[in-house]
């Protein structure tokens, strides 16, 4: 379900931010999708009242052939947050070789599951073995 739409200036598109705020601290799951990319974040954050997402799995793809990795092997690490900032940062696969490293702007759709989460352990917070 479409949570929270943002334009590149982290405009309210579509949606509710207060819908997506609910959603991460309830422990849902997120996905985003920008540009012709959908991915589910390796971490959804809140600051504030922003949500914040790193993506660390992408391995960036050939820019003439979508069925291709990049031919220097990168991994491609994103930040999309939803003031619309995007920070990519491009290193070496097996290697920390910095290629690349920039900020800028990006119109984000924020996708939530909505299926009823059902609690099967409590922790207590006075146990002390």
């Amino acid at each position: 379900m479409l949570a929270y739409q943002h334009d590149a200036a982290g405009k309210q598109v579509q949606g509710s931010i207060d819908l997506l705020l609910s959603a991460v601290l309830q422990g849902h799951r997120v996905k985003v999708m920008f540009d012709s990319i959908t991915a589910e974040p390796d971490d959804v954050s809140i600051q504030g009242v922003h949500v914040s997402s790193v993506l660390i799995s992408m391995v960036a793809k050939s820019s003439n052939d979508i069925r291709a990795f990049n031919a220097s092997g990168i991994w491609d690490w994103r930040i999309l947050t939803t003031t619309g900032t995007e920070t990519t940062l491009r290193v070496n696969v097996g290697e920390y070789v910095e290629q690349g490293r920039t900020t800028g702007k990006k119109a984000v759709s924020w996708f939530i599951d909505t299926r009823p989460w059902v609690q099967v352990l409590v922790n207590s917070k006075t146990v002390s073995n």
